[in-house]
C-alpha cells in the first residue's frame, strides 16, 4: 500500500509543494515520487513532464513515511480545465518495478498563478 498527502492543494508558481509519502508493507521495493504536470484533451495528444523526481529505497520497514518539498519554479503552466485542452499538476508516488506495473497513488494539485516580487524601481 502507497498514499501521498500535500499540505495545500492550491499552490502559486514560485511556492513551495511539500506532503509525506506514505507506505506500509513495501520492505525492499523502491519508492520514486515525482512533481508533474499534464495535459488531457481534445486539441492535444496526453502529455506529461517531470518537473521533480526522487527515489528512495525502502529497506528494513515495514511501514514508513518520507516528507517531501519542492520549490515550484515560475516557468511552468498554471492548472486550466477547457473545453478542447485541460493541465493537470500532481504529486505521484509509485513502486518502481522492472517489470510488473506497481501500486500507484496521486494528490491532484491545483496551480494557480505566482506573485512578482517587486523591485525598488518599480513604484517610482
Amino acid at each position: 500500500m502507497i498514499g501521498v498527502g500535500v499540505d495545500s492543494e492550491i499552490v502559486r508558481l514560485g511556492e513551495f509543494v511539500s506532503g509525506t509519502v506514505y507506505w506500509a508493507d513495501l520492505e525492499g521495493e523502491t519508492v520514486r515520487i515525482q512533481l508533474r504536470w499534464e495535459t488531457t484533451g481534445l486539441a492535444s495528444h496526453a502529455t506529461y513532464k517531470v518537473v521533480r523526481e526522487i527515489e528512495h529505497a525502502i529497506e528494513n520497514a515495514a511501514e514508513g513515511r518520507l516528507p517531501f518539498r519542492w520549490k515550484l519554479g515560475h516557468e511552468g503552466p498554471m492548472s486550466f480545465s477547457g473545453t478542447a485542452v485541460s493541465v493537470q499538476w500532481a504529486v505521484r508516488a509509485e513502486v518502481a518495478r522492472l517489470l510488473t506495473a506497481g501500486d500507484r497513488a496521486e494528490a491532484q494539485l491545483h496551480v494557480l498563478p505566482g506573485t512578482r516580487a517587486s523591485s525598488p524601481e518599480e513604484g517610482r
